[in-house]
């Protein structure tokens, strides 16, 4: 992905950074990840910054957001792209496991390869992979970190509290 431009947007949560090329939002960086290097010689259009921080906004704040934003996601091809468009399908609020969705896309025994995908994701929200959990009642993995996907999932209404051991699981 090659980033033209980046905007910072403040919330109650930190400072975000949402990446641009020509074709759409492209990367969100959660507080403390770095930006990427950017041309300065551009800047996105003044609707889609306005858009990509207010849906930003409404998606921390666990609100039901029907994105307008162009997003320019790497092109990918096969099996990454499909958990791609699968994780678009899973509704706020619930979850699926990274088996379930695998099983979904035909490839039953490819839970680790969903979990791979998840990773790769570079537009975290608006491709809602936390929505995505590990099949023994654990959050699994999350790129910003757990404490986000935990954060993101419970205002969405589903709840990940720590167990004794300090390892969350699913209510």
């Amino acid at each position: 992905m090659k980033v033209v431009a980046w905007i910072q947007v403040e919330t109650s949560e930190g400072l975000f950074a949402l990446c641009f090329t020509p074709k759409g939002l492209a990367a969100v960086c959660f507080p403390g990840e770095p930006a990427p290097k950017a041309k300065a010689d551009w800047r996105p259009p003044e609707a889609w910054a306005t858009a990509a921080a207010r849906e930003l906004r409404a998606f921390l704040a666990g609100e039901s957001v029907v994105s307008t934003l162009p997003l320019d996601a790497p092109r990918r091809e096969g099996f990454e792209s499909r958990v791609w468009e699968a994780l678009r399908t899973i509704p706020r609020g619930r979850t699926k496991t990274y088996g379930q969705v695998a099983a979904e896309l035909g490839s039953p025994r490819s839970a680790r390869a969903v979990g791979a995908a998840c990773r790769a994701n570079p537009l975290p929200l608006w491709i809602p992979c936390h929505r995505v959990v590990a099949a023994d009642g654990g959050l699994g993995g999350y790129r910003p970190g757990l404490a986000w996907k935990r954060l993101l999932l419970a205002r969405e209404g589903v709840f990940f509290p720590e167990n004794k051991e300090g390892r969350s699981v699913c209510l």
